[in-house]
């Protein structure tokens, strides 16, 4: 399902851009553990052109080029390691994530810019279950700045994100 993310336009691309390029110089931008060395030395170009002039999709589509993807992936369970395919919606996932991570930001400064103190959280992708937790974020208002910080301070750690919920399909217009 595509996002609809309504204020797509080319001020929140350069204020996403900006916000991406700070996250670069200070080393924070998101790979996630999936993407192999070939992988990563291509996701932060993949990312720029995407927020430059692509959607959440496209993005999805330069991830899922060129063999981008660990074959296999640690994990846990009842306390034992093991080792295990990487899903087959390991690019969809990392690209939704990192365009609207950066969107969010992206809105954010504009509103801040704006004059508009806060935000309000939307579901900008349906998809066939919505998580409980998710749908309460549904019409918050929050603080522009806030969330602002909150998105700046934990770029690296997406798990630590208060709002929106990454995966969730939720997104924040002014």
């Amino acid at each position: 399902m595509a996002f609809k993310l309504t204020e797509l336009d080319q001020k929140t691309r350069d204020f996403a851009l900006s916000e991406l390029k700070a996250d670069v110089v200070a080393g924070a931008v998101y790979h996630g553990s999936r993407l192999n060395s070939y992988g990563k030395s291509f996701f932060v170009s993949d990312l720029q052109k995407a927020l430059e002039d692509g959607t959440p999709e496209t993005l999805t589509a330069a991830l899922r080029s060129g063999d981008k993807f660990n074959l296999t992936e640690m994990s846990h369970r009842n306390g034992t390691r093991y080792e295990k395919r990487v899903p087959t919606n390991a690019a969809s996932l990392l690209a939704e994530g990192a365009f609207v991570h950066y969107y969010v930001r992206g809105v954010c400064l504009r509103a801040i810019e704006g004059g508009i103190d806060s935000v309000t959280v939307y579901r900008a992708r349906e998809s066939g279950y919505h998580r409980p937790e998710s749908d309460a974020q549904i019409g918050q208002v929050v603080s522009a700045s806030g969330l602002l910080a909150n998105l700046r301070i934990n770029a690296a750690d997406p798990a630590l994100i208060e709002l929106p919920d990454v995966g969730s399909g939720l997104a924040v217009r002014l």
